[in-house]
């Protein structure tokens, strides 16, 4: 493949890794997703008061003002939170992972990987994704009229993100 030439946005594959309190393996799942959202990447960190983050702190020194004002209700950005969005097919892989968030019993976490591929199947880029936490599982509506695909749509909160590319 070209190096010069763009990846494609349509070829990735999205790994998800349950870890224990202490930090051990637990169980590991792949997502047939088809979409990904990726969290602009800030210099400057939002305000994540569900999650004990910062309100404005620049991610290498002193405060530095207040954060727009564009937050969901629930005080998490839309665009600080990963988004994986799927076809529902009957796999409870999310339902799963939703309902071990809000179990409280639950004291691990779960890693992300999204990887993008070329068109002939090896990775161009990696995202890893730490300690993230399932915040929101959302379905589409279920409508008689229409006969849309019924989707589902995990919002995801992370503690850090790596990007690694491949040469």
């Amino acid at each position: 493949m070209n190096r010069d030439v763009p990846a494609s946005g349509r070829n990735f594959a999205v790994r998800v890794t349950q870890l224990g309190p202490r930090g051990g393996v637990r169980a590991e799942f792949e997502l047939a997703c088809r979409q990904v959202i990726l969290p602009v990447m800030r210099v400057v960190e939002r305000s994540r008061p569900l999650l004990g983050g910062t309100l404005g702190r620049r991610l290498d020194g002193p405060p530095n003002g207040p954060p727009d004002d564009d937050t969901t209700d629930d005080g998490l950005d839309a665009d600080d939170l990963l988004v994986l969005r799927r076809g529902h097919t009957g796999a409870t892989e999310l339902y799963d992972w939703w309902s071990t968030e809000r179990s409280p019993v639950f004291r691990g976490s779960h890693n992300v990987e999204v990887v993008a591929l070329a068109d002939d199947g090896h990775a161009v880029t990696t995202w890893g994704f730490t300690d993230c936490h399932l915040v929101a599982l959302r379905y589409s509506p279920l409508d008689a009229v229409d006969g849309h695909v019924l989707m589902e749509t995990a919002d995801v909160s992370f503690e850090t993100i790596t990007q690694i590319g491949h040469r």
